[in-house]
């Protein structure tokens, strides 16, 4: 079992805490992560705390549309993501948690679409991640998006290489059942 455990909340609800009461007492079935430390850090910001505000806006600083917004200037920087995560210490905790050992994602109810495309990559290309494991939903027609979020996986990668080595074969995944 990982020694540290670190949730990173793309969205504003309460899920993460459950889910990690559920781990507790095993009703996942993740051996011993019980015993893990875990945390959880909301990169977007939590509703109603104002020591962690709501961070809307775009996240792929290489994007055509990034250069035009930056040429713009001004009031049209507000919702970059990148800018508004010095807002509050989230992300350095997140870089902390990056570098301090070798990690797993498991992608669980994320798109990875291109409006967290920096952030992604960041975690995705780093040298520590060594498998990404997305978790997937089955539709009413019995389909899952396992490939979809794959797909959008690969768009922030640099390295395709890289992406095939780290994205775990659908055959490994499983539905995201909460």
């Amino acid at each position: 079992p990982p020694k540290n455990v670190l949730f990173l909340n793309f969205n504003y609800t309460d899920l993460i805490p459950k889910l990690i009461k559920e781990i507790k007492i095993n009703a996942w079935k993740l051996d011993d992560w019980a015993n893990s430390k875990m945390e959880y850090i909301y990169i977007h910001g939590e509703l109603s705390k104002e020591r962690n505000p709501i961070i809307f806006g775009y996240g792929d600083e290489n994007d055509e549309i990034q250069s035009k917004i930056e040429k713009q200037g001004g009031d049209f920087l507000n919702n970059i993501k990148t800018i508004n995560y010095l807002k509050t210490p989230n992300y350095k905790k997140v870089l902390s948690f990056l570098d301090s050992d070798n990690y797993q994602v498991f992608i669980m109810g994320h798109s990875c679409g291109l409006s967290d495309k920096t952030l992604l990559k960041t975690i995705f290309e780093h040298p520590n991640c060594i498998s990404i494991r997305p978790f997937y939903y089955i539709d009413k027609k019995g389909n899952n998006n396992y490939n979809d979020i794959v797909r959008n996986i690969y768009r922030t990668f640099t390295d395709k290489a890289l992406m095939r080595d780290k994205v775990v074969n659908e055959k490994y995944c499983r539905e995201l059942k909460i």
